[in-house]
C-alpha cells in the first residue's frame, strides 16, 4: 500500500489449528493507470517550502479551484507523475479575516521513481510555479523551483535520509508593495544542497501517543550566476509524546534554526543581505509553532530573522474519534 500502486489492501488470516498454521491471504485492489481529480476548497494554515522542511504557519488564507493529473506506471514501474494546478483568490489575513482578495496561482509537476537508483531509494523530481502574494509581507511575486532528491529508509523504516539539490529564482512585481510598509525584497536566486535525516519512533505518525521524533535538517548555499548567497542553514527539532490515562497524550517539542550568510551579492537589498533569501528566514507563530502568537508574529516579526529557539508543550485530550481539545 505504501508504494502506492493500490487502493486498499486488506489482509486476512485462515487457521488450520490441527496443523498450528495460519495462512495468510493479501487482497489488493489495483489503482487506474490515469486518474483525474477536480475540486474546489479553502486552504489556511501552514507552508511547507521543501519535501522534508518543516511546516511554517503563514497569515494568509485562500479560496482556490484545484486539478490534479496523476499518470502512474510510468516507463513499466510503479513511477508517478503528478501535474497540479490551484487558482486561488487570497487574503493577505490570518483566518478567517477578510482582506480585498489578490490572484494567485500554483503550477507543480512531480514524478516519483521508485528503484531507480538503487532498489529502496525513490529519486522524485519536483518543478513548482508560484506566482501571487508573498505568504508573509503580501508583496507579489513570480516563485520558480527546480528540486531533485534521492529518499531512503533504514532500520524497518524508523530511520529516514533525503539528499537533495534546489535551485530557486524569486521575481519580484515592478511597485510592488509590502504589508507593513517596508521595502519589497529584490529578485533573487538561491542555490542550495539539502540534507535531511529523521528518526522516528513514533507508534504512530499521524495521531501519536508515546515515542519520539528527531529532525535535523540541513542546507548549504554557494554563490554563482544562478544564486545571490553563500550561506549554511541548520535547523534541528525534537519531538517527544508520553501517554497519560482517558487517552491523554502530553506532546512537547524544542526547536532550534541558525542561518549563517557568508557573502552575497551587490545586488541585494539591505535586509536580504542581512536576513538571506525571504522564503528561508526563521520565522515564528501559529498551529505549527506556538500557538499563543499569530503566523509571522513570534519573535522577529514577519520580516523574519536568522536564529530561533522554540519551545512549546501540549495535553491533547481525546474525545471520540475525531475530535481532540489541546491546551498548550
Amino acid at each position: 500500500y505504501a508504494l502506492g500502486a493500490f487502493t486498499s489492501v486488506r489482509v486476512s488470516a485462515e487457521l488450520r489449528r490441527h496443523e498450528h498454521v495460519a495462512d495468510i491471504r493479501i487482497r489488493v485492489s489495483p489503482l487506474p493507470v490515469d486518474r483525474w481529480r477536480l475540486g474546489i476548497g479553502i486552504m489556511s494554515g501552514a507552508l511547507q517550502r521543501t519535501e522534508q522542511g518543516e511546516h511554517s504557519s503563514v497569515p494568509q488564507w485562500d479560496i482556490h479551484l484545484f486539478g490534479r493529473y496523476e499518470r502512474r506506471h510510468i516507463l513499466g514501474t510503479l513511477g508517478k507523475l503528478t501535474i497540479e494546478d490551484r487558482p486561488r483568490l487570497v487574503f493577505q489575513r490570518a483566518f478567517p479575516s477578510i482582506t480585498v482578495p489578490q490572484p494567485g496561482n500554483q503550477v507543480k509537476v512531480r514524478v516519483n521513481e521508485p528503484g531507480l537508483i538503487e532498489r529502496r531509494t525513490d529519486a522524485i523530481g519536483t518543478s513548482q510555479y508560484d506566482v501571487g502574494p508573498d505568504p508573509f509581507l503580501g508583496f507579489m511575486r513570480h516563485d520558480l523551483l527546480f528540486r531533485l532528491s534521492a529518499k531512503r529508509a533504514f532500520i524497518s523504516r524508523t530511520l529516514f535520509t533525503t539528499l537533495s539539490l534546489q535551485q530557486d529564482v524569486f521575481l519580484v512585481f515592478d511597485g510592488a508593495t509590502t504589508v507593513d510598509g517596508s521595502p519589497p525584497p529584490a529578485s533573487h536566486g538561491y542555490t542550495f544542497l539539502e540534507e535531511d535525516l529523521v528518526v522516528d519512533l513514533r507508534d504512530d505518525s499521524a495521531q501519536p501517543r508515546r515515542g519520539g521524533y528527531l529532525q535535523l535538517v540541513t542546507s548549504q548555499a554557494p554563490r554563482w550566476a544562478g544564486s545571490d548567497w553563500t550561506a549554511f542553514r541548520l535547523t534541528p527539532q525534537i519531538r517527544g509524546y508520553a501517554p497519560l490515562p482517558f487517552h491523554m497524550v502530553l506532546a512537547g517539542r524544542f526547536a532550534l534554526g541558525a542561518m549563517f550568510i557568508v557573502s552575497t551579492s551587490d545586488q541585494l537589498d539591505a535586509t536580504s543581505a542581512e536576513l538571506g533569501p525571504t522564503s528561508y528566514r526563521l520565522r515564528g507563530g501559529g498551529a505549527t509553532s506556538n500557538r499563543g502568537f499569530l503566523p509571522g508574529q513570534l519573535g522577529a516579526g514577519l520580516q523574519g530573522g536568522l536564529r530561533r529557539w522554540e519551545a512549546s508543550g501540549e495535553l491533547r485530550v481525546r474525545l471520540g474519534e475525531s475530535f481532540v481539545v489541546a491546551l498548550f
